[in-house]
């Protein structure tokens, strides 16, 4: 899965959707976690644990993470997935803590936030049908699969660390190439190479 900045149109839409799919699942849990009905919140649980990795990685790749601090001055805070760990959240707010906490809420920002990014993103992801150095940057790509493999780095650390050193490198060199295939396929490279053969210096 690729960042946000490098997506085109159609999967910039699509990954929206995805988000707001994902956030309407989590508001019928909690409607039928108030009913107390059984049998559509086991489907629907089901359903939102089966999104939960790739809506994790989603948040992920608009640089946000998917965690939220929680507790209470006596149990103390602890970081939960606001992915995962749904169920969890809906059990403590309706089963202990009671309707007025508004940690649900909170929740739901981060969506609507991270939603955010991804609209904004939508003239960027237009222009990216034409960008070529984006399609050079996504075939040389393919070339890092097997050292992810080797060292298994997981999606999630591809880009922090030496990762994203190693990455930032190579579509360096992949924007060299692709200037100088562009230079060649309209001849600036032999007009360049011509101009600096006629200078002269005095």
């Amino acid at each position: 899965m690729r960042n946000y900045k490098d997506l085109f149109f159609w999967e910039n839409q699509r990954r929206i959707e995805e988000l707001e799919i994902f956030l309407g699942d989590i508001s019928v849990y909690v409607q039928n976690y108030q009913k107390n009905n059984q049998t559509e919140l086991v489907a629907i649980r089901n359903r939102i644990m089966l999104k939960s990795n790739k809506i994790e990685e989603i948040f992920l790749q608009a640089n946000v993470i998917p965690i939220m601090s929680y507790g209470s001055m006596a149990s103390g805070h602890v970081a939960h997935n606001i992915t995962s760990e749904i169920p969890f959240f809906v059990k403590e707010q309706f089963g202990i803590l009671g309707s007025d906490d508004d940690t649900l809420l909170k929740i739901q920002d981060m969506y609507l936030r991270t939603m955010g990014l991804y609209k904004d993103n939508r003239k960027r992801s237009i222009f990216n049908i034409v960008n070529p150095f984006l399609y050079i940057k996504i075939v040389t790509d393919i070339f890092l699969v097997p050292l992810f493999k080797l060292f298994n780095v997981p999606e999630s650390k591809q880009n922090v660390g030496i990762w994203n050193l190693i990455k930032s490198i190579k579509n360096i060199i992949a924007y060299i190439a692709t200037i100088w295939i562009l230079f060649q396929a309209f001849g600036a490279d032999v007009k360049i190479i011509s101009f600096i053969k006629n200078i002269h210096i005095k």
